[in-house]
């Protein structure tokens, strides 16, 4: 119960924590298995104990002890501020996995110490990559995934178009979007690989190559199931796609489990035997009690570690709610469309889309104004957030921007010019990111606005860079909701040109709506 409670202690508030991450990003949900698979590793391990040791360095552990706990209290209020900073993220992690070697060593000795380091390590591959890593990946495996099936398409008769991640087939487009692009399957054989390896208990050279057999059996897999998809829709429509979409990304997850499994377990024959080997040799010998050597009883850390957690959380909650005052924000707003124009056309934003966006309140129209430009609108809110998740999902949206989802649909990024600032109504300005692209050998010019439900000192819930990040921390400022606005025009011949249309439509696009005020998040 002691043991149960130290680690409770430690290993809640990080799980609490990155759980957020676990349920908005798809890729990671598998993070939800790996705490009971870290657990399940170190009762198999407790099997084959060796004795306990006196350790060496209490005084060193000690301090490396205080060091850890405040590196964690520092990440947990870097990540209550920005709940998706991967930086924050793996330092809690790494700051949770230090403080349970090095309580297992002043408690147990090294010889535990180490002994267990495989199932508390293993934790880290619950954690996020690093997003340029992440991004990286993504898009590499995107295009080649695009790039080989429309390849083999081509080769067996069906003819296929690529533009950059969409594939061109007779009946429509096929988006790869980032749940085809094999990512998912390629981080979670890279955690069952890790998982096989260690149960199996196998070695160095075996557990290399159940490595390196996860990625090419998800890359593989996945290409299969890509593959199926487009060739489902070239034959029978996007519709018939659709139906098939589900049923195969799950039997590419079960393809690779199964593959692995096998795998590890023909692989850990050559084992066993050493196995039980260890198991008898363990329950032969009695332990040595150690309990008048240990230099620090269990249940003293226990106690200290339930305190320390206790004021981690409570002087994280009363920061924020210090300095969280109520929003009374002068004007509210929401985008309309021109519904006397006869060329209007309101869209549906596809579920697969608002899944990743996770918005309360979207719409989207398109249509041609009076002098031919041709313009494209998407509006989208997020309401305030009562709790840690929920702002975990409004952060998500900021990082969703023209630059990174429009080349995905074959358009190219010519330019990002400087930002600007647009009156809409007196006491209302919109501020808008520019983005020039081209579209079918058109050029096209993209308005993009994010605006907080938070004035002054609530620009920092932007989070763009490191340095607002801590400056948010400092001011004490969580995630609010946020609207954002995305204009996209096809018709004028320059920026300049783009930018006069914009601004003299602007205010007939923006409706003011009464006075809203919100209380801080809790």
């Amino acid at each position: 119960m002691l043991w149960l409670v130290l680690l409770a202690a430690i290993w809640v508030p990080v799980v609490y924590l990155l759980g957020a991450q676990w349920s908005v990003y798809a890729a990671y949900q598998y993070g939800w298995a790996v705490p009971f698979l870290c657990l399940h590793l170190a009762a198999r391990l407790s099997a084959s104990l060796p004795p306990v040791t006196v350790p060496g360095h209490k005084n060193l552990a000690m301090a490396l002890l205080l060091a850890a706990g405040v590196v964690f209290w520092a990440m947990r209020v870097l990540q209550e501020a920005s709940p998706i900073w991967r930086v924050a993220s793996y330092g809690l992690a790494i700051a949770a996995v230090t403080m349970t070697l090095l309580v297992i060593y002043l408690t147990q000795g090294s010889r535990r110490a180490v002994h267990f380091a495989f199932p508390v390590l293993f934790f880290l591959v619950a954690v996020p990559w690093p997003t340029p890593v992440e991004h990286l990946v993504i898009q590499s495996f995107t295009r080649f995934n695009a790039g080989l099936v429309t390849e083999v398409l081509n080769f067996a008769g069906v003819p296929a178009l690529l533009h950059g991640n969409v594939i061109e087939v007779s009946t429509g487009l096929v988006g790869i979007d980032e749940a085809c692009s094999g990512i998912r399957s390629l981080q979670a054989t890279l955690m069952i690989a890790l998982f096989f390896g260690e149960f199996y208990r196998l070695g160095r050279a075996q557990r290399g190559w159940l490595l390196l057999a996860g990625p090419l059996l998800a890359m593989a897999f996945n290409l299969a199931r890509t593959l199926v998809l487009v060739s489902v829709a070239a034959k029978s429509g996007l519709l018939a796609m659709g139906q098939w979409h589900d049923p195969t990304g799950v039997s590419l997850l079960v393809g690779c489990f199964f593959s692995l499994w096998l795998m590890a377990a023909w692989l850990g024959k050559a084992n066993a035997e050493t196995l039980k080997t260890e198991i008898l040799k363990a329950d032969s010998n009695p332990r040595p009690e150690g309990r008048g050597q240990r230099v620090v009883s269990v249940s003293t850390l226990a106690v200290g570690l339930v305190a320390w957690a206790v004021v981690v959380a409570v002087s994280t909650e009363v920061w924020f709610r210090s300095h969280e005052a109520r929003n009374n924000q002068n004007l509210s707003w929401a985008a309309q469309w021109p519904v006397a124009n006869p060329t209007l056309q309101t869209n549906v934003i596809s579920i697969a889309a608002l899944q990743i966006l996770q918005c309360n309140q979207n719409a989207s129209a398109r249509w041609t104004g009076d002098d031919g430009v041709f313009w494209q609108a998407f509006y989208l809110r997020w309401l305030p957030a009562n709790n840690f998740y929920g702002r975990t999902r409004a952060a998500l949206s900021k990082f969703h921007n023209p630059a990174d989802c429009l080349p995905a649909s074959g358009m190219k990024l010519e330019a990002q010019l400087a930002p600007i600032s647009l009156p809409v109504q007196p006491g209302l300005k919109l501020n808008f990111d520019r983005f020039v692209f081209s579209a079918d050998g058109r050029p096209l010019y993209v308005f993009f606005s994010q605006t907080e439900d938070v004035e002054g000192e609530g620009v920092v819930n932007f989070r763009l860079t490191h340095l607002d990040r801590l400056r948010a921390v400092l001011t004490g400022s969580r995630n609010y909701g946020q609207r954002n606005l995305e204009i996209a025009l096809a018709g004028p011949e320059t920026p300049e040109a783009a930018l006069a249309v914009l601004r003299a439509r602007l205010p007939s696009l923006i409706a003011i709506t009464p006075a809203v005020v919100f209380s801080p998040p809790r």
